[in-house]
């Protein structure tokens, strides 16, 4: 059912759309540095000549069947559509790709289906439905439809094994390039969350006192995104109030192995305060030795200025309701 990669190209989804798109694609121009053109294929473009032209129809019918068996989390996304759409565009998608192989351009169909795929440019299925069972799945069934029809195109047991170790090299850099771009995104999104819900992490190696900041912790203490920091500078931010009681907890954290978890307020160098919420562990050697702590740091001072306002106005609310009777007798 789940043709949007021609198959193969899980990632490709962006080619289930257009179907009204010319088979030919147009190439994008990419950086050479991060995809390098690397297959240079001897023996599998014959073969994907042949299926292209002789066994087509039967090479989507049979991705189709065996993503069903297989229960492909993406199928999921795509139950609304009828079986006869899905056969035109895994028809359609299955000509470019193996159009693409026959021509000996396996690796830029790869390098384009990837570009399409990173700027969602989809209007099926996005990007972020795309999960590392997907990936894996449809490596698996690449290999399998490549071995189920190749008997049809030859009975030469050497080439044979020549074009199924080219489809597995295609198949191998297919299925790192995609591993790489999904977890690009992946890391985009988690950037995104940090920063939607103001909240960072950090890590303090107790051995090299080194400290390290997600981009929404230096987000937070409005600072250069890598610039130097240390335990002690960062102690300064502190407000002066509340600097006993993040040292004491810091500390009773070290000493009990226990997680804290508390609110505290910093100075930023320009006056304005922050209220910052902190949770925090400690990572234990093989030894039980405290090695690292880590947790994460929230910006949660609209929020908190939010309840203040809610309490003062709960605090005005309940002196006006003891002061009524008084006025009523006057």
């Amino acid at each position: 059912m789940f043709v949007h990669c021609s198959l193969f190209c899980y990632h490709n989804i962006s080619n289930m759309i257009s179907e009204n798109a010319d088979t030919q694609i147009t190439p994008i121009s990419l950086n050479k540095t991060t995809m390098p053109s690397e297959l240079d294929l001897k023996y599998f473009p014959g073969y994907a000549k042949f299926l292209l032209k002789n066994k087509l129809k039967e090479f989507v019918e049979a991705h189709l069947r065996l993503s069903r068996e297989m229960e492909l989390p993406l199928l999921k996304f795509l139950g609304k559509f009828p079986e006869s759409k899905l056969l035109f565009i895994g028809i359609k998608n299955s000509r470019e790709l193996l159009s693409h192989c026959a021509a000996n351009k396996a690796d830029e169909y790869i390098n384009l289906s990837i570009e399409k795929w990173l700027n969602n440019q989809s209007s099926l299925l996005s990007k972020n439905q795309v999960v590392a069972e997907d990936i894996t799945l449809l490596g698996f069934m690449r290999r399998k439809l490549f071995r189920q029809f190749i008997s049809a195109y030859t009975s030469d047991t050497q080439l044979m094994l020549d074009i199924l170790n080219e489809a597995d090299l295609f198949t191998m850099q297919m299925e790192s390039k995609v591993f790489k771009a999904y977890i690009q995104t992946q890391q985009q999104l988690f950037i995104q969350a940090q920063s939607l819900a103001r909240i960072g992490n950090w890590e303090w190696d107790l051995k090299t006192r080194k400290l390290s900041w997600s981009d929404e912790v230096y987000s937070i203490y409005e600072l250069k995104t890598q610039s130097q920091i240390n335990s002690n500078k960062i102690r300064t931010y502190n407000h002066p109030d509340d600097m006993d009681m993040v040292d004491k907890h810091m500390q009773w954290s070290l000493d009990t192995l226990k997680p804290h978890d508390f609110f505290y307020r910093i100075i930023l160098k320009d006056g304005r305060q922050k209220i910052l919420h902190a949770k925090g562990e400690v990572k234990l050697d093989k030894k039980g030795m405290p090695v690292e702590m880590f947790g994460t740091l929230q910006d949660v001072t609209e929020q908190k200025e939010k309840e203040k306002r809610l309490e003062d106005s709960r605090k005005f609310a309940e002196k006006l309701t003891n002061v009524s009777p008084c006025i009523i007798t006057v």
